[in-house]
């Protein structure tokens, strides 16, 4: 296309071009200039909303928090058990009052705990213990939830269960297990 054949296109060609480019430029400016303005308007409208509705409602910031400190409790609880803030010298001593605790409660007999050496492994502290209890299947069996239950973040990575040769009537089971407590190293 040269210069003359600019010249030579009829006015309605130039207007439509030109209609053409101005709405180019325009659906330019709104996306990439007004598209945005416009959302952080949103963004900012939405907040002045929940500020005003915040203090109109009077949120009770002591009750969220109190709420947000029993989340987190819970929380502790369920992956350490009772034993989260048990300092790392007594968490033997700990273990071994809880499995004797547990034991009265579930009706077995605890016949031995044996702490075994503790060692790291990366950023934690495995203490594991050896431990016996004697009783009927499903006391047992309880005994070993109440343990999740109290002991919190428990592997038990060995579980043998046979019939206890102190028994005379035979229906007595041996459980023995070796289990170990994780806490993090400070």
């Amino acid at each position: 296309m040269n210069r003359d054949d600019v010249g030579s296109l009829d006015p309605r060609s130039i207007r439509l071009l030109g209609g053409g480019l101005a709405l180019l430029l325009v659906a330019a400016l709104s996306l990439y200039v007004v598209k945005p303005l416009w959302l952080n308007y949103q963004s900012i409208k939405a907040s002045n909303l929940m500020l005003v509705n915040a203090m109109t409602h009077g949120v009770d910031l002591d009750q969220q928090l109190a709420q947000r400190y029993a989340n987190i409790k819970s929380i502790e609880e369920s992956l350490f058990g009772s034993s989260g803030a048990i300092p790392a010298k007594q968490m033997e001593g700990y273990v071994i009052g809880v499995l004797q605790s547990i034991s009265w409660q579930q009706q077995v007999k605890l016949d031995s705990v044996r702490p075994l050496a503790s060692k790291d492994i990366m950023q934690f502290r495995e203490l594991p213990f050896e431990v016996s209890f004697s009783g009927d299947y499903f006391s047992l069996f309880n005994c070993l939830q109440a343990i999740n239950k109290e002991l919190g973040f428990i592997v038990i990575d060995q579980l043998t269960i046979s019939s206890d040769p102190n028994d005379r009537s035979g229906s007595a089971l041996q459980m023995k297990l070796r289990m170990a407590s994780y806490r993090i190293i400070n």
